[in-house]
């Protein structure tokens, strides 16, 4: 993950130096306990939108905010899949209804935002999760650089993704502002990753999600004054049912890959990603994120939320997390039981190692 900076060890007295100082100068987050108890039903009368929500993340995210009693319209292509969300999130205390729309089909986009304001009249949380790339990037062989992949590579992993995302936006904002400029809830999370700013997986998707930042903070700025709050959110590593199948099943796969999945406090469950976001929707003061990029593990931090099972994974920039899962550390593995979960690379660490000049 930092391999492009510790090159040497002169390079790494330094980073470890300033990392410490970093740790001893840091102002602890205040924490902002919540009630997760579906009974609080803290968003009641709130309508959100999830994009791809029969599975996985998007999934989680719906269940998030149905157990704190959302209107939660969910989209996808799977009638079975799409409607047992719904009935889940329905069950969660919220009131979940499934619509099925292809987001690769501009006139079904339109059509969902359509039906939204004759059924409901308003939106308060469009959550920018469908993506059509996960099939195509657990399929594509090891090493296979971007010049080798199909000239149709590109809008296989961001045409339902980067591109449905901004349309998604684009008809959103009108939806939500006439209630955000009078206070009322107002925000747009895209779902992103750390592949944002260093190498992941493949070209075409580092590209997609470091072009989803951008267009959250390029967003911001044209939302201000209209009260909507627009973030980008990255979850962990997350226990997904297609990881799940993919990878952590998967006899073929290797041991390295899977490490981050020994431990339950090195990864997240779906549900946590939902829980973020419902915490970042009951915050009144929400719009001090707007244009940011948010860790999940840094929301539970601040929120108190945790996974389903009532456990709280270690932060995503925790030492302890990359000597215990990532594979550029695995020579440091043994020291991870000693190192303080609280411990974690500043993100400064991150900018400067990800900077283009």
């Amino acid at each position: 993950m930092l391999d492009a900076f510790l090159q040497n060890r002169r390079t790494k007295r330094f980073l470890f130096g300033r990392m410490i100082l970093s740790v001893l100068l840091c102002t602890p987050l205040v924490q902002c306990s919540m009630d997760w108890n579906p009974g609080s039903r803290a968003l009641e009368g709130k309508v959100c939108l999830v994009t791809g929500a029969s599975r996985g993340v998007g999934k989680g995210i719906a269940l998030g905010l149905g157990e704190q009693g959302a209107t939660v319209y969910l989209t996808g292509r799977s009638k079975t899949d799409l409607q047992s969300a719904a009935d889940e999130v329905s069950r969660k205390g919220g009131r979940g209804i499934p619509l099925l729309v292809d987001h690769s089909k501009d006139a079904e986009i339109q059509g969902l935002f359509k039906q939204i304001q004759k059924e409901e009249g308003k939106l308060h949380v469009l959550v920018n999760n469908c993506y059509s790339g996960v099939e195509g990037l657990f399929s594509k062989r090891d090493n296979t650089k971007f010049w080798e992949q199909g000239i149709d590579w590109w809008d296989r992993i961001n045409h339902v993704g980067l591109r449905s995302h901004f349309i998604a936006s684009q008809l959103a904002v009108p939806l939500i502002m006439p209630g955000s400029k009078q206070g009322d809830l107002g925000m747009i999370v895209t779902v992103s990753s750390f592949g944002a700013i260093k190498y992941l997986l493949d070209v075409a998707y580092g590209t997609g999600k470091a072009a989803k930042d951008k267009m959250t903070s390029d967003m911001a700025e044209e939302l201000r004054g209209t009260g909507i709050t627009a973030v980008s959110l990255w979850p962990g590593v997350v226990k997904t049912e297609v990881v799940n199948d993919k990878l952590v099943l998967n006899p073929e796969e290797s041991e390295d890959k899977k490490a981050f999945f020994r431990d339950t406090r090195t990864f997240e469950d779906t549900l946590f990603s939902g829980r973020a976001v419902a915490a970042l929707a009951r915050d009144p003061a929400r719009a001090k994120y707007n244009g940011k990029v948010l860790l999940a593990t840094d929301l539970a931090s601040r929120y108190g939320f945790t996974k389903e099972d009532g456990t709280k994974p270690l932060p995503l920039l925790a030492l302890k997390t990359l000597f215990m899962g990532a594979p550029e550390f695995k020579s440091l593995r043994g020291l991870a039981p000693f190192v303080p979960s609280w411990v974690q690379v500043p993100k400064w660490v991150l900018t400067l190692t990800s900077s283009k000049f």
